[in-house]
């Protein structure tokens, strides 16, 4: 996972349209640093937990800032897998159903039925 402010498609990380913080005025650094340390925590500690620890969460992350991630799809696999999703999950479907990351549909779609396979002929993330 990368993450940059300049790069967000929301920009919801800074205070101007651009998405940036401006460099605050000698008076203003505390208050500025605090700002940026709360949008940390918010916007962006989260999703490395998710990555770090494969919840759920990641899934929706992939899907929702797709070029964030090396790998979406195979993110989204490995986190379903994981929290042993079944495939017909309506999270697993909304994967296999995102444009941006669902590419050759017939090698993806073979990828993740056999990603999501266990012991038996069971299907589950």
């Amino acid at each position: 996972m990368s993450q940059s402010s300049l790069s967000e498609q929301t920009k919801q990380f800074g205070d101007e349209i651009g998405g940036i913080i401006r460099t605050p005025l000698p008076q203003e650094i505390g208050a500025t640093a605090v700002k940026i340390d709360d949008r940390i925590v918010k916007f962006y500690l989260p999703k490395a937990e998710n990555c770090i620890l494969g919840t759920q969460a990641l899934i929706a992350d992939a899907m929702a800032e797709p070029d964030n991630y090396a790998y979406p799809l195979l993110t989204g696999l490995f986190a379903a897998r994981k929290n042993k999703l079944d495939l017909n999950s309506p999270i697993c479907q909304a994967l296999l159903n995102t444009k941006a990351i669902f590419g050759d549909k017939r090698f993806d779609l073979a990828l993740a039925k056999k990603m999501l396979k266990i012991g038996d002929d069971n299907a589950a993330c």
